[in-house]
């Protein structure tokens, strides 16, 4: 590397790769490798070598271990120890052979390697998240990123070819320039330093947007910024949640009172049910109270025993069921009225209703 100044490397290694080299990125250490194929990739900008993760090309063409890193945990090594980061003054190239003095405005730098270069006098006033301490490597080329409105100014776009998850592949363009940012940027065609544009605006890319965020035209609010809630959206926010659970109890209710209405209209038509067939059961006592009743589970009491005898004529027990045969039998009937009936000697009853006398006799067939 010695063989060459570090400008001229800097300028070669700048140079996109138009064509992947054999075995690109597999010779291990102390393998052959040219350092003609040190470049950026063509799709990607990513700095490409013979040589594997752990090894960078020399001049004589041989890959030896790295001598610096730029990344926390580098790739390859895995337990293998590191090599060792750059002290401050200096930086780590691409190659990561060794570290290299920063380098003053004017000097040839690597794509997109802003750390490469020194920062200005005044880099507190300059720095910013898009430039480092101040400076930029811009056309590679290290300048300071000190342009103010209406200043003359240059831009570098740089198309980036990523690849989707099914394979199909997009491109994305990042522009950049030197005014003063986060205040201005340098516009496209006119080559002058503008305003940035507030959000709500039209845009044609990020760097026109103090959000440095253009979404679909239109400058917006960068990703991961909080957003500020409004004091009537907390109140809609709550009448709509007191809406809700107000909404639901009200249901709830409806519901459960159209359960027990037709809860209680069964039960009401069940007693309706066995009162009608109740009184069936008197009627038909009234009407024919000589029959033999072998199915009923009730039969008319004597009002004394004395004066009361049945025969067995039970069907249940391989008889025929009960013949009551008794001088006088009462019974209580709805609404308070009583039945009184009386066998004769034909074997003919004599049924009579009296007032609202108050008893009710019944012994069951057994």
């Amino acid at each position: 590397m010695g063989l060459l100044p570090h400008s001229l490397l800097l300028l070669l290694l700048s140079i996109p790769l138009q064509t992947a080299a054999a075995g690109l990125g597999t010779v291990p250490i102390n393998g052959t490798c040219n350092i003609l194929n040190n470049g950026l990739d063509p799709d990607t900008h990513r700095f490409v070598t013979d040589c594997d993760a752990t090894g960078y090309c020399t001049a004589q063409g041989t890959c030896q271990p790295k001598g610096c890193r730029r990344d926390v945990f580098a790739f390859g090594y895995g337990s293998t120890p590191q090599p060792p980061f750059c002290p401050d003054g200096t930086f780590c190239p691409d190659e990561e052979d060794a570290c290299q003095p920063l380098l003053a405005v004017g000097k040839p730098c690597q794509l997109d390697r802003d750390d490469e270069c020194a920062p200005p006098p005044n880099w507190q006033d300059l720095s910013s998240s898009m430039n480092s301490n101040g400076s930029i490597c811009l056309s590679f080329v290290c300048q300071y990123q000190n342009a103010t409105l209406g200043s003359a100014c240059m831009v570098e776009n740089v198309a980036y070819t990523g690849f989707e998850s099914s394979g199909a592949t997009f491109v994305q363009v990042v522009s950049r320039d030197n005014c003063k940012t986060p205040q201005y940027y340098c516009d496209g065609v006119q080559r002058v330093c503008l305003h940035v544009k507030p959000v709500g605006q039209a845009c044609t890319g990020n760097k026109e947007c103090g959000s440095y965020h253009c979404e679909n035209g239109v400058c917006d609010l960068a990703p991961g910024v909080p957003r500020e809630v409004s004091a009537w959206e907390y109140v809609v926010t709550g009448i709509g949640i007191l809406a809700v659970m107000t909404g639901t109890l009200v249901g709830l209710w409806i519901l459960h009172r159209r359960q027990r209405d037709s809860r209680r209209a069964e039960i009401a038509a069940y007693w309706r049910e066995q009162t009608s067939y109740r009184n069936s059961l008197f009627a038909l006592h009234h009407a024919h109270p000589t029959l033999s009743r072998p199915n009923t589970m009730y039969a008319l009491a004597p009002t004394t025993p004395s004066v009361s005898s049945f025969t067995d004529t039970d069907t249940l027990r391989g008889r025929e069921g009960w013949t009551m045969s008794s001088e006088e039998s009462k019974v209580d009937l709805v609404g308070g009225s009583t039945v009184v009936v009386t066998p004769a000697d034909d074997g003919k009853a004599t049924v009579k209703e009296t007032g609202p006398e108050k008893r009710r006799d019944w012994t069951a067939l057994i």
